[in-house]
């Protein structure tokens, strides 16, 4: 019997979980008895998990012993924003599932810095960890649009997750499992994952952006990723969803239509843009 253990702490992580588990009961020829998860779990009905361990992302002594306790074959680290380390990724047969065509945007943030690069279509790839930054070679690699909303993208994840981890899972019960090392990764460095302070906007920036640039930043940076804002001296306009407009409004009294929950509108390079739903974070006075 196959040992896996799920090592993630994202919502869409959950799903492909719950994915696997359905699979399992026409597939029983795995066990997917123990998670791993970190402190600010998303994961969901944590009751019904058998063996459930917290740890510190950034705890690989822990994750070791756990892996190692209970004999695991291979660990599905799908939604895990933290590096494994070495003994780990030699001991255990750690997958890491990337929204990238990696190695092309390897590294952090990577739906983020896609979205605002207009990259319009990307891929879901599977490799299998080593001690690098998602550099492992790859189990595989399937295309996937990047239009719509980030719980689109999420979506088309979690679908094409759940069926290539089946057909990985196979494959290792059938001793046809195969990984293909990535190519050119010296010309792909890693990219950083992106701080809460770049998703700020200044006004500079709002009047030289498209409403293209605009509203992929925006759409980008919805949870659970900090949200587009605009700072001012009382407090943050996060930008939620904007749609152009072909009737301008008071943009110079912007902050006061904030207060009363007005419709907010601002000027950018090549039209006028609709602020459809925002939030207002007053600054919190000492």
């Amino acid at each position: 019997m196959t040992k896996i253990a799920f090592v993630g702490y994202r919502k869409w992580g959950y799903e492909i979980y719950e994915g696997l588990l359905e699979f399992q009961k026409s597939y029983p020829h795995f066990s997917l008895d123990v998670v791993i998860t970190s402190p600010d779990s998303e994961f969901e009905n944590v009751r019904k998990i058998k063996k459930y361990y917290v740890v510190d992302g950034s705890n690989n002594d822990k994750i070791y012993d756990i892996l190692k306790e209970n004999e695991i074959d291979i660990a599905v680290c799908y939604s895990w924003s933290w590096i494994l380390k070495e003994p780990i990724t030699s001991h255990f047969i750690c997958l890491c599932l990337h929204p990238a065509p990696i190695p092309k945007y390897r590294g952090g943030t990577p739906i983020q810095h896609q979205i605002l690069n207009g990259e319009t279509k990307s891929a879901v790839s599977i490799f299998r960890m080593s001690s690098g930054i998602d550099d492992g070679p790859l189990y595989s690699q399937t295309p996937i649009s990047f239009e719509g909303d980030v719980e689109d993208i999420f979506a088309r994840m979690v679908k094409v997750g759940i069926s290539k981890t089946r057909n990985l899972i196979r494959d290792y019960n059938n001793g046809k499992l195969k990984f293909v090392p990535q190519k050119n990764l010296n010309k792909a460095p890693p990219w950083k994952r992106r701080k809460p302070e770049q998703s700020e906007l200044t006004f500079d920036q709002l009047a030289g952006m498209t409403f293209r640039q605009l509203h992929n930043f925006v759409r980008a940076l919805t949870g659970p990723y900090p949200h587009a804002y605009i700072q001012f001296k009382t407090g943050r306009l996060y930008l939620l969803s904007v749609a152009r407009s072909s009737v301008p409004r008071d943009v110079l009294n912007l902050e006061s239509r904030v207060y009363k929950r007005k419709k907010v509108t601002l000027k950018i390079r090549d039209t006028y843009v609709q602020v459809d739903r925002f939030t207002f974070e007053p600054l919190k006075k000492n």
